[in-house]
């Protein structure tokens, strides 16, 4: 059974219509929920040929899915058993999912293009894959073996097994050096391989289990979290230069190059943080509590925001670039735990460990302005029908609190329509628009946006979409 709080409510939103709620300047906003099929989405990936989120679901649910970006909706799903990581190759246009098959660990190959299995690479243990644009090769973390194996994506054959400290997990490419950080949880060790050799050069000990980790090619460092410090390594000489102690342990990290900055969530019995350090001298320059386990952290170069997946606490908190504000808190499914980000559609997919719903934000720095969170009498009992519409549809507004008046909005901001006088029923507001603008000019086919409030007060807000 899917936990009703997984999903936007269908009694409250039809299938297409959607709950957009900006304040100020920014406008980032829950724009959609994706039925995926399962539960445990942890893999998710962008295919950028295509403009295709990948993902799957994992353990008793084995789901490959994908989302067409445009259209927010899932353009093929199968089966497959226990997936785990996935990447992406840009130049081959294929997929990579690590999975395992009983006794068989695979690593999956799809198409790009069709988004169908073109063969599977038996791996044992495979766990986490990491495509490398500049070699177009595939480095796959083997947990049990104990090393990474290499793939060529050319020919999808291994051709190395590189062995590592016990427990490779996770891995982060330094291409400016080409070399390749390896975090090994059980030896609580990071290596550092050689990509030129394919050899491990360092061996670090870290102060714990390492899980989160990041490269700044801005500051030349790498950043790993383990234990309840920030390990910092020249990305030159492969020594550590700095430990930066945090309250809790490091879960999620993301650099903001543009600013030379380091983002680092760390989760410890409620007292959950995200930290902001300045990669340059290396000191926390800004902290923001109430994170409550941060799993997952994707930087918008378009928006220059953090986005920061809270799995303890069911939302998305957004972040300024600068690390100076939070912005915002939005609420999605339960326990957020993995980003997908289209620079095409400016769409950030989350994906759930406990809820079978992908949810969608729109990343903006634009759109409807002034709304606010403080009066809320019509929130959830706005009703557009019918919607998808062709020729016209009928805006209802259900409240004692009856508003002003409704107007309809392109999702940049732009008024386009308001009805010359108020139309309300006893029970509440409601009118009907005919997919025309003030001027009485027919609108193109698309996304627009009814709004229930007055002009500096718009607190209900719901997508309408025509055919």
């Amino acid at each position: 059974m899917i936990p009703a709080r997984c999903r936007i409510p269908k009694a409250a939103i039809p299938s297409l219509i959607l709950l957009a709620l900006t304040l100020g300047a920014q406008a980032q906003w829950v724009e959609d929920s994706i039925d995926v099929g399962g539960a445990w989405m942890g893999g998710m990936v962008h295919n950028s040929r295509a403009d295709v989120v990948y993902g799957n679901c994992q353990y008793r649910d084995g789901i490959f899915f994908a989302i067409a970006c445009s259209t927010n909706e899932v353009v093929a799903s199968w089966r497959i058993p226990w997936p785990r990581g996935a990447a992406y190759d840009t130049i081959d246009n294929k997929c990579y999912v690590a999975f395992q098959d009983g006794d068989e660990d695979s690593v999956m190959v799809i198409d790009g293009a069709t988004h169908t299995r073109l063969k599977s690479i038996p791996l044992e243990w495979a766990i986490f894959p990491l495509w490398d644009p500049v070699s177009n090769r595939l480095y796959v973390s083997c947990l049990e073996e104990n090393r990474v194996s290499v793939i060529d994506c050319a020919a999808d054959t291994v051709i190395k097994h590189i062995q590592t400290s016990a427990g490779p997990m996770r891995m982060h490419l330094n291409n400016r050096h080409r070399k390749l950080y390896v975090q090994c949880y059980d030896s609580e060790r990071l290596n550092i391989i050689d990509l030129k050799t394919l050899e491990v050069i360092e061996n670090i000990r870290v102060p714990g289990y390492p899980e989160a980790g990041c490269y700044s090619e801005a500051a030349d460092k790498y950043y790993c979290g383990a234990g309840q410090e920030v390990v910092v390594v020249d990305g030159t000489a492969d020594t550590v230069v700095k430990r930066i102690l945090v309250v809790g342990f490091p879960r999620s990290m993301v650099s903001v190059p543009a600013r030379a900055l380091m983002f680092v969530g760390t989760s410890y019995g409620g007292a959950d943080t995200v930290y902001v350090i300045d990669s340059n001298g290396d000191s926390v320059v800004a902290r923001h509590g109430g994170q409550y386990e941060p799993r997952a952290m994707v930087w918008s170069e378009a928006s220059d925001v953090v986005y920061c997946a809270n799995g303890y606490a069911d939302n998305v908190t957004v972040v300024s670039g600068d690390g100076g504000r939070l912005l915002d808190t939005l609420r999605v499914g339960d326990a957020p735990f993995a980003f997908a980000y289209s620079p095409v559609q400016r769409r950030l997919y989350v994906g759930h460990l406990n809820c079978s719903w992908a949810y969608v934000i729109r990343d903006t720095v634009s759109g409807i302005a002034e709304l606010a969170r403080g009066s809320e009498p019509c929130r959830d009992r706005i009703r557009a029908w019918p919607n998808p519409f062709e020729a016209s549809v009928r805006l209802e507004v259900a409240c004692s609190d009856s508003p002003a008046a409704v107007a309809v909005y392109s999702t940049a901001g732009r008024l386009v329509w308001k009805p010359a006088r108020r139309q309300t029923t006893a029970n509440g507001l409601n009118t009907v628009w005919n997919g025309k603008d003030s001027q009485g000019k027919e609108v193109p086919a698309g996304v627009y946006i009814a709004v229930a409030g007055g002009e500096s007060l718009r607190n209900g807000v719901r997508m309408v979409k025509m055919r």
